[in-house]
């Protein structure tokens, strides 16, 4: 420990892992603190006590930015792949629903007048959802 006008300031080393515990940082960032403890050797140990403090907070900030957003994700996720077995599995057309398209689909096909189909998708679904 070291002498801070009277009072005893912790090892940066001891600090640190502190600092990780409390903060929940995993090695990898108290791997880098410690590179920044050795970096700051020349400086005053309460400014160096006072840049890994920083960086510790940054590390738990941009930490917990990232747990949001993975679970955001997630939850984006999920809501899709209920979407998907819905729609995938569970859904089908209704007795009446496949009558109504059935009809649509002979007036394009019948009618001597339409001489392309390339397009005849767009008018179905245009029909249905004038209906």
């Amino acid at each position: 420990m070291s002498q801070n006008g009277g009072q005893q300031l912790p090892e940066p080393s001891m600090f640190i892992d502190s600092l990780c515990r409390n903060l929940g940082l995993g090695p990898l960032q108290n791997a880098e603190l410690q590179r920044v403890a050795i970096i700051g050797q020349s400086l005053e140990t309460p400014n160096t006590l006072l840049h890994i403090a920083t960086h510790a907070r940054i590390f738990n900030l941009l930490q917990n930015s990232i747990d949001i957003l993975i679970a955001k994700t997630e939850g984006a996720s999920s809501t899709l792949s209920e979407l998907n077995e819905q729609v995938g599995k569970k859904w089908s057309l209704n007795v009446e629903q496949k009558k109504t398209l059935t009809e649509i689909v002979k007036k394009f096909i019948a009618d001597p007048l339409h001489s392309s189909y390339a397009k005849i998708a767009e008018k179905v679904e245009a029909m249905i959802l004038h209906l």
